[in-house]
């Protein structure tokens, strides 16, 4: 009775080894436990110097594991048919650095140590190179002998070639993204001066020639003007946005009032708002964060500026800043009850010169993907929810890692 409830055990654990989802070898340690024996009783660091300066006496420890069983996924791995065909070619798949994690688990044995992990490289039959994820545990046995041993391995190859791709997909477009700001900075730059040329002799034409211009004339010179002042406008904030860039080190931000920017955010913006017959309030007691102030001033700026100008022609506008502190971060939300955006351009208003309402509302399509550009530069997240008709609540987060120092 009890050898047939044995075999059965033992069954289901051959049936467990052979269809589990990892490789594994079932080895036994104990012939290198033996021949290792006055070398492990001296301790880590002399094993270790031995066997670096013993080439021989390394070999020959590698040769004395006796590996009894290998799986179906090992086997796959190796290119194997069989156990045997595995285990006859086990000599030739040890090269200097997969001896050198041998060397450095034999020393975490003597030490006392039952479990051993590391990455290496490891040869196929066929002779091609896979990262592994090699997990060796020793098996407690009566006497300590090292003879059940198993070690398991999963296959890293295909996930490190994805992490070098993702590396690379992300330097390059760290690259892309500095050369597009450098030209965003030297367009804009030397945008200005051509821009004022127009505007200067434009009005040196109405100046000295208004007399002998027709209202068609004046009208064009005029509207000319106009646009140049835009576009100066225009050139302005594009400016801006290419000069937002990354502060080097987060962490030296100096915790600031967030009431006393967006107070002097509202006064800057007074004539905007008393030319509305907008009402804008504040929570009396917004969080501190540790951000760049003028980053803050940007931020509320180009928010409360939009609540105010996106106003419905039918009710007075309302615009109500708050703020609250959560887990990790803090989180300002600046509200309005204007005329709103449709859900499915949510996302879009965060993208540079994306305007979805009339030309008629001024504005250059910058604002809102330079507040994007801030928050994200801290690990913050910034977000807008809305209907048409039923006002915006425009959402942005800062980690509170940033001043929790």
């Amino acid at each position: 009775m009890d050898d047939h409830v044995e075999s059965r055990g033992e069954a289901r654990y051959r049936t467990f080894f052979e269809s589990a989802p990892v490789g594994i070898w079932d080895e036994d340690f104990s012939g290198v436990k033996e021949f290792l024996a006055d070398l492990l009783a001296s301790g880590p660091d002399s094993v270790r110097q031995h066997l670096e300066s013993n080439p021989d006496v390394l070999a020959e420890a590698i040769r004395r594991i006796r590996v009894r069983h290998v799986n179906r996924v090992a086997r796959e791995f190796y290119g194997a048919d069989s156990e045997e065909h595995l285990i006859r070619g086990l000599p030739k798949l040890f090269d200097s650095a997969a001896a050198e994690v041998f060397i450095d688990e034999i020393a975490a044995f003597a030490g006392g140590a039952s479990m051993f992990s590391a990455e290496l490289g490891a040869f196929t039959l066929n002779g091609d190179r896979k990262l592994v994820q090699m997990n060796v545990s020793i098996l407690p046995t009566e006497g300590d002998d090292w003879s059940q041993v198993v070690v398991t391995f999963t296959d890293l190859t295909e996930r490190k070639k994805l992490e070098q791709s993702l590396q690379r997909a992300n330097e390059m477009l760290q690259r892309v993204n500095s050369d597009l700001e450098q030209f965003a900075y030297a367009a804009a730059h030397d945008l200005r001066e051509p821009l004022r040329t127009i505007a200067l002799y434009t009005q040196l034409l109405q100046k000295l020639e208004i007399e002998k211009l027709g209202p068609p004339a004046q009208t064009a010179l005029a509207y000319i003007l106009q646009n140049a002042a835009r576009m100066e406008t225009l050139v302005g904030d594009l400016l801006r946005f290419a000069q937002t860039i990354e502060p080097q080190d987060l962490t030296l931000c100096p915790v600031i009032d967030s009431n006393a920017i967006a107070d002097e955010v509202i006064a800057s913006i007074a004539g905007a708002i008393a030319q509305a017959g907008a009402r804008v309030t504040i929570t009396q007691n917004l969080p501190a964060v540790a951000v760049q102030a003028g980053h803050m001033r940007q931020l509320f700026q180009n928010l409360l500026a939009n609540a105010v100008k996106y106003r419905s022609p039918d009710r007075i506008a309302e615009v109500c800043v708050t703020g609250i502190e959560r887990d990790r971060e803090t989180m300002f939300c600046v509200s309005d009850n204007g005329i709103g955006i449709r859900p499915e351009y949510s996302n879009r208003i965060f993208g540079i010169f994306k305007r979805l309402h009339n030309t008629e509302i001024q504005g250059n399509g910058i604002g809102l993907a330079l507040c994007k550009k801030i928050v994200e530069q801290y690990g913050g997240r910034i977000w807008v929810e809305s209907e048409i008709d039923a006002g915006s609540r425009f959402y942005f987060t800062i980690p509170r890692t940033v001043i929790d120092r």
